[in-house]
């Protein structure tokens, strides 16, 4: 997020967790401001606003979506973040086949932080229920967007995530805004990392 928008939405959170309304508590105990999965890769910004140093990790060579044109940053934001909340415990072995399907659209770094992806602690209630993500996306533009240059762009979606259970069981719904920091190689755009804001509904 860029530097006045970025304030703004920290002196949002700041407000809602003073005020004691930001949103239904997670009963998992999960990290991360919205309590969606934390992966490596994404940065959250601290009280200065800068984004923390992301972990190191080893680089692999990402898998390929086959057929899939990497051209269009904008669509492999979109893919990545649909994939990453796309978890089914219906066909699903655990909480990582969701990383391991996002990785086809990031860089290498990326995609060897995927063990990180293998637990959460929500896993267990969406089984017991047969749940999975239902997740909504709107891209956004920031009016203080970076602007775009050969070798990185920046994209924007706002994210809607509501656990829903085969038994009618419907979990809390979680909204964030989530940026994409995209890289671009001889294949493409790739997503390098992103950052995740939790928004009011």
């Amino acid at each position: 997020m860029y530097p006045s928008a970025r304030a703004a939405a920290l002196a949002t959170l700041l407000m809602l967790v003073l005020a004691g309304c930001g949103g239904p508590p997670q009963p998992n105990g999960l990290s991360g401001p919205s309590g969606w999965p934390d992966l490596l890769g994404h940065t959250a910004a601290d009280e200065t606003g800068a984004p923390a140093a992301p972990s190191l990790a080893p680089t692999v060579s990402p898998p390929v979506e086959p057929g899939f044109d990497y051209a269009d940053s904008s669509e492999v934001c979109r893919r990545f973040l649909a994939a990453l909340y796309s978890a089914d415990t219906t066909r699903d072995r655990g909480p990582g086949d969701a990383y391991a399907r996002a990785s086809r659209y990031v860089t290498g770094a990326m995609a060897g932080q995927s063990a990180a992806a293998e637990h959460d602690g929500r896993w267990a209630t969406w089984v017991d229920h047969g749940a999975r993500l239902e997740t909504q996306l709107t891209a956004y533009v920031d009016g203080e967007q970076m602007p775009d240059s050969t070798v990185a762009v920046y994209r924007a979606y706002r994210v809607t995530v509501t656990p829903v259970g085969a038994d009618g069981w419907r979990g809390w719904s979680e909204r964030s805004l989530i940026y994409c920091t995209l890289h671009r190689d001889d294949g493409g755009w790739r997503v390098a990392g992103y950052d995740l804001y939790p928004v009011r509904p």
